[in-house]
């Protein structure tokens, strides 16, 4: 319901401004930032990434879904492309292993962007 959604845009909004005025850095988790507003609102965009094949294998070891539930998902949302269009840095969370790496060197980026 768009009314729901004005009121929780809102909420979340006051929250990070309040956020803002208290730490240099806030992170806001938006699952389909792709076409919402807050792609106007945020200074930097970390997409976390995995190939369409992990994905698939992922929701359905966790949800137990069939590959057509999980095909029509995934039809109704934006495309990995368009995410990482977005991306000023992109995750590649295919194997746990790189995880720690990949977030200091996130980090330092972002901060490199600070910088500027």
């Amino acid at each position: 319901d768009e009314q729901v959604t004005a009121i929780e845009n809102y909420a979340v909004g006051k929250t990070v401004e309040e956020a803002k005025k208290k730490s240099d850095y806030v992170i806001i988790d938006i699952p389909l930032l792709v076409g919402s507003e807050w792609i106007n609102r945020v200074d930097f965009v970390i997409v976390v990434d995995v190939p369409e094949n992990v994905q698939f294998e992922r929701i359905q070891k966790r949800n137990g879904h069939t590959l057509e539930i999980i095909n029509k998902m995934m039809n109704a949302q934006p495309s990995r492309g368009e995410y990482q269009k977005l991306a000023h840095y992109l995750f590649n969370n295919s194997t746990y292993n790189s995880f720690d790496s990949n977030i200091i060197k996130c980090i330092d980026k972002i901060q490199e962007a600070k910088k500027v």
